[in-house]
């Protein structure tokens, strides 16, 4: 870096003067010394900022290492896997979905039916009430349709006063569920 010796600055003093003039020098001066003190306070900050940056690089070298390679070892694991054959996998699967979906929605399969006509549905809930209706007759009349018979007689076909209580609170409990 080249220097600048006694004489060099007592030639550019002069040749300043002369250009500037006595009556300004002191001024110019005075804002070369301002400027002078403002960039070394600068170069002063932004070298205390990077001694901080080096402390804190110096201080935090073990984790910065660690991050490294985890990222290496990431990138690593993302180059053995097959992304192509796992997107063109995930499209083949959203085809599937997409073409049973249609199917659901022309009324093709029993799901299909059952969203687009009312029909099977109806029928569902038919068959349902006729066999919860079985149901109640056979707990109220067993004897319709298993016959037990010990010794050889036969059962008695009339209902017990029991039944008869038990049918009477069944029908009051149905027509009570009715008007709600």
């Amino acid at each position: 870096m080249p220097q600048i010796g006694w004489l060099e600055l007592l030639i550019i003093v002069i040749i300043a003067i002369l250009v500037i003039g006595q009556k300004d020098f002191p001024i110019v001066l005075k804002k070369l010394g301002t400027w002078s003190r403002r960039v070394k306070k600068y170069f002063s900050d932004v070298q205390s900022n990077i001694n901080e940056i080096t402390q804190n690089l110096n201080d935090n070298n073990t984790q910065i290492s660690n991050i490294i390679t985890n990222f290496s070892d990431l990138s690593d694991s993302l180059v053995s896997v097959d992304i192509t054959r796992t997107l063109v996998k995930a499209e083949k699967a959203m085809e599937q979905v997409t073409e049973v979906t249609n199917r659901i929605n022309r009324g093709e399969g029993t799901l299909g039916k059952l969203l687009v006509n009312d029909s099977l549905y109806n029928g569902l809930v038919d068959t349902n009430t006729e066999i919860q209706d079985l149901l109640d007759d056979l707990q109220l009349n067993p004897w319709k349709y298993v016959r037990v018979s010990l010794f050889g007689r036969k059962q008695d076909s009339k209902m017990s006063k029991g039944d008869i209580k038990r049918m009477e609170k069944m029908i009051r409990e149905e027509m009570e569920n009715q008007t709600d």
